[in-house]
């Protein structure tokens, strides 16, 4: 099975807009001087602007070893059978879905919160040690 996707990178004056099948997913500063878009291969002038992405924000946590979580500065308590794990949470309007590592639902929640999401990957921490 393929998993064919559309990458485009729409790039405006002070912006970069990254469009995956049609949908804008994600915009970021553009760094990048007019000389060097000018030089930029395979560029062509931009089609139509881009759909807003209306599905919901899908984020990465990792569950503390107390069984809990945080996101959008809300504190979800998904249980101490996950701790340690990496769980997926769905940001709604109103609801968050937690999501194991199978895809399958843990929970919702009631959405507190009206921050935005800033962080979408749970990143691990790891510890150094040496021995002399």
């Amino acid at each position: 099975m393929t998993n064919d996707r559309s990458i485009t990178a729409r790039l405006e004056t002070t912006v970069a807009h990254v469009i995956i099948d049609g949908v804008l997913t994600r915009t970021i500063p553009l760094t990048l001087t007019p000389i060097k878009r000018a030089r930029l291969q395979g560029a062509r002038p931009p089609g139509p602007a881009p759909l807003l992405d209306q599905r919901p924000a899908r984020v990465q946590r990792t569950v503390s070893c107390r069984g809990g979580t945080q996101i959008i500065g809300q504190r979800v308590q998904v249980g101490l059978r996950y701790a340690g794990q990496i769980v997926t949470i769905e940001v709604d309007e109103s609801t968050l879905r937690v999501y194991d590592q199978r895809d399958h639902l843990i929970k919702n929640v009631p959405r507190t919160s009206r921050k935005e999401v800033r962080s979408h990957k749970a990143y691990g921490h790891t510890t150094n040690h040496t021995t002399a």
